[in-house]
């Protein structure tokens, strides 16, 4: 696998603001550097461990952000919007629920599922961006 398309910090920032002025929440990180440890986790598993796991580096972005907590409200949706922008920008689009993937992250969240169940979770609801339209 080539070199991943990594997701960069001011969209994070972006997406989170925006999510916050639709669906409420204080703005503001609690602390810049907890942001940027939540974001390099997924390439320090590309660089150092050797993994190709498209659904693996998108769950390390969701539990870094769920384990950092560094925005001041909203880590939840920051985590799946982290997860959905690096799918993206990967060559796939996730196809689940709305409530079932809430629950996941919620479940992610709580410690009651597992980097490597939300990554499994992610590899049955992932599918290539480039898919053709058969209807």
């Amino acid at each position: 696998m080539k070199s991943p398309q990594w997701i960069h910090k001011l969209s994070i920032l972006l997406l989170h603001a925006e999510s916050l002025a639709e669906h409420g929440g204080e703005n503001g990180l609690r602390e810049d550097g907890l942001l940027e440890s939540a974001l390099v986790r997924p390439r320090n598993l590309w660089e150092y461990e050797g993994s190709s796991d498209t659904a693996a580096l998108a769950s390390a972005y969701a539990f870094g952000i769920l384990r950092n907590h560094p925005f001041l409200d909203g880590n939840d949706r920051a985590a799946f919007f982290a997860m959905g922008l690096f799918l993206r920008r990967n060559g796939y689009d996730l196809e689940a629920d709305r409530v079932d993937a809430a629950k996941m992250i919620r479940r992610a969240a709580d410690r009651e599922a597992s980097e490597a169940e939300l990554a499994a979770w992610i590899r049955t609801h992932m599918v290539s961006a480039d898919r053709e339209n058969v209807e």
